[in-house]
């Protein structure tokens, strides 16, 4: 581990010499490590220059990233410039293995690069024979409504497209829905109309209201068919979002946000196009 390796690969190296030494005894496997296998020390890379020879490996870099991306600590510049290597090993090795640009995608998702993602989940949905998760979907539509917003933002000349993409997303969201609905599917629709009420309010296309409160009952079926009881993110979202329509007393937000400190939520939650 002090190499650079992380707790999951130093076991697997060191069971690894073990069966070489002794090949015919069990000792490989006679003991247990328990901890997190994502776990490494402060240290200087390994290998910065680091070279794939199978796509396995590949896979296996993106599933760490996606892994560790979940936990705000590990979102460092490191993490990105592993996701930079695993984008020319995937070049190199000439890679089309869809469940690989999958993860691939997600990995750039997981670490904000919202418009590299939405490049790999386009081009993976309309590869031939291209298999895919809904997941993927869920997410490459949400790239979508994060780049509009942000686009329209930079541009004053694409709020009309953004606005366009916004709707479509919900559309799309919805058809979704048609095949089941989930409280991530319930939440991420909520999101594209937070989002769409944001451009009309901003741009004075409309007060937003409508969309707000579209929003609203979104997040609150997503919140009511969670089945996390410790997850607060779509029961603060709705407060706000109350807020903002004149619901509710900012004070109400401030009470809540200590009920969640209590509880030691580590999510932070914004009315936000970008959140």
């Amino acid at each position: 581990m002090f190499e650079g390796y992380n707790f999951g690969e130093a076991v697997q190296k060191a069971r690894g010499m073990c069966f070489d030494a002794e090949p015919d005894k069990n000792t490989w496997g006679a003991y247990q490590c328990y901890g997190d296998p994502m776990f490494t020390f402060e240290t200087k890379p390994k290998n910065t220059n680091k070279s794939y020879v199978l796509s396995q490996e590949v896979l296996n870099d993106c599933e760490n990233i996606i892994s560790r991306a979940d936990n705000a600590q590990y979102r460092s510049a490191s993490l990105k410039k592993k996701l930079d290597r695993i984008d020319q090993g995937i070049l190199e090795l000439n890679i089309v293995d869809a469940a690989i640009l999958e993860k691939q995608a997600m990995a750039h998702y997981k670490l904000g690069n919202n418009a590299e993602a939405k490049e790999i989940f386009e081009a993976l949905f309309t590869a031939e024979n291209a298999t895919f998760s809904l997941k993927s979907l869920e997410q490459m539509y949400n790239v979508q409504a994060k780049i509009a917003v942000h686009d329209a933002i930079l541009d004053i000349n694409k709020i009309a497209s953004s606005i366009e993409i916004l709707q479509d997303v919900i559309n799309k969201f919805k058809m979704l829905m048609t095949i089941g609905k989930t409280s991530e599917r319930n939440s991420m629709l909520g999101s594209a109309y937070k989002r769409l009420a944001y451009l009309n309010k901003k741009f004075n296309i409309s007060d937003g209201q409508s969309e707000l409160a579209e929003s609203l009952k979104y997040y609150g079926l997503a919140d009511r068919s969670n089945k996390d009881r410790h997850d607060f993110y779509n029961s603060l979202v709705q407060l706000q979002l109350q807020a903002l329509s004149s619901r509710v007393k900012a004070s109400d937000l401030t009470k809540l946000s200590k009920i969640l400190k209590t509880y030691k939520t580590r999510r932070i939650i914004m009315i936000n196009p970008h959140s």
